[in-house]
């Protein structure tokens, strides 16, 4: 019995400390990115997008590229809230590519032809952890654009 409970509790004991790892092995990606909506979803089967990154990767400044495919509800309504049902991105740097999926997120009309952003954004590089995009995409411009930071 005693055998059997000192081997259980060292399997936790190893799980907790493998999940300590892996959750802090993910970098830490601040930043902003700016860019263009390349592709809508009506063309597109996702909202394209892809532009540029200038942050921080464990508090180190980095310049990079980004790239995101969004799946959404139709866009709303003015003042009313849409929401984003998946997604995939990308972010290049010179200290790493980071990429991820997009499990949930909303896009918020401002009755100004321009959209609040909000998404989670999941890490899948093989760390572990999220970041957070909060921004604007304006469709008054062609190519519609988009303006936002990412954050831990």
């Amino acid at each position: 019995m005693r055998r059997a409970l000192a081997s259980r509790l060292t399997l936790v004991a190893v799980l907790a400390m493998s999940t300590t790892v892996a959750a802090d092995s993910q970098p830490r990606l601040t930043g902003y990115v700016s860019g263009l909506e390349l592709c809508p979803q009506s063309l597109c089967g996702a909202a394209v997008f892809a532009g540029r990154f200038v942050g921080l990767v464990d508090g180190r400044l980095t310049l990079g590229a980004f790239w995101g495919a969004i799946n959404h509800e139709p866009l709303p309504a003015a003042y009313e809230t849409a929401a984003i049902a998946g997604g995939h991105w990308l972010i290049w740097t010179r200290r790493g590519t980071y990429e991820g999926v997009v499990p949930l997120g909303t896009i918020t009309n401002n009755g100004d032809n321009t959209f609040t952003v909000a998404l989670t954004m999941l890490f899948t590089d093989g760390g572990a952890g999220t970041v957070t995009f909060l921004g604007r995409l304006d469709h008054n411009v062609f190519p519609p654009t988009v303006l936002g930071a990412i954050a831990q």
